[in-house]
């Protein structure tokens, strides 16, 4: 049977919420991050029927950066699927407003001062300031510090934005709201 603790995760919300708080209950030591151990545990008292090498399988699978423990962020990245074609293109219009040569690359400094950070939902929704959110936004878009921004990182920080967004058109709206013209 599946053990108690967890039949009280199974109950609460669903979606990215929901996620984050079965991952904390099945992270026992509060690290922050999964190691085999814990990911044992946790397939054993959820039931799931596999193997240990299915096990070790499925925990390098979900390992993103192969240090042998599942961070949040590499468990969010693996099951969130790819982005919506729509969703794509909308990311695509916003950075070829500033890649003005074709390059594929942009000045971190540039973008950041386009960000209309006001306009980010977890801003407007108060769940976190503004100066907060620009940390965010330039570890997620510069994080090797060379002044560059790629597409490729940049439609990393927005498919992990789409997950909070539920519907295309909302998700088109904020993204044109967030930079200015």
């Amino acid at each position: 049977g599946i053990n108690a603790e967890y039949m009280g995760v199974l109950d609460r919300p669903c979606g990215i919420r929901g996620l984050s708080q079965i991952f904390k209950s099945m992270d026992r030591d509060h690290s922050g991050f999964l190691d085999i151990a814990e990911f044992a545990a946790a397939v054993h008292d959820y039931g799931l029927p596999i193997s240990s090498q299915e096990l070790v399988l499925l925990l390098e699978a979900l390992d993103c950066d192969g240090d042998g423990h599942i961070n949040y962020d590499e468990l969010l990245l693996r099951i969130r699927g790819s982005l919506p074609a729509r969703r794509k293109k909308a990311i695509e219009r916003a950075f070829s407003k500033f890649d003005v040569d074709g390059d594929g690359t942009i000045s971190a400094r540039e973008l950041r001062g386009r960000f209309r950070v006001v306009m980010n939902p977890v801003v407007v929704k108060g769940k976190r300031t503004a100066n907060e959110v620009l940390g965010d936004f330039q570890a997620a878009f510069d994080a090797n510090r060379d002044g560059i921004v790629t597409y490729e990182e940049f439609e990393e920080y927005y498919t992990g934005v789409s997950t909070l967004v539920a519907n295309d058109k909302h998700f088109e709206l904020m993204l044109q709201n967030a930079w200015l013209s």
